[in-house]
């Protein structure tokens, strides 16, 4: 496969995704052709639109995790949501 080529891969959402989560992956960024991660959002059962991330190694994806933000983060709008 040449350098630009690509394939497409579903992610499974994280485990509390609702059924239809409406997931986006927003940024990636790999330190090698089969190593990768990935950050996004995606919308929970409780209707909460949360942060995950999901990983890349060695050409296989993993499931989807939501990141918990620190405590003292402060709730920002997602843009086009």
């Amino acid at each position: 496969m040449a350098a630009s080529e690509a394939t497409a891969t579903e992610i499974r959402p994280p485990l509390g995704a609702a059924a239809d989560p409406v997931a986006s992956l927003d940024a990636m960024a790999c330190t090698s052709a089969r190593s990768c991660a990935a950050g996004g959002a995606y919308d929970s059962r409780v209707g909460q639109r949360l942060a995950l991330v999901v990983t890349e190694s060695g050409g296989h994806w993993f499931r989807a995790r939501t990141l918990q933000m620190p405590a003292n983060a402060v709730p920002a709008p997602f843009v086009g949501s």
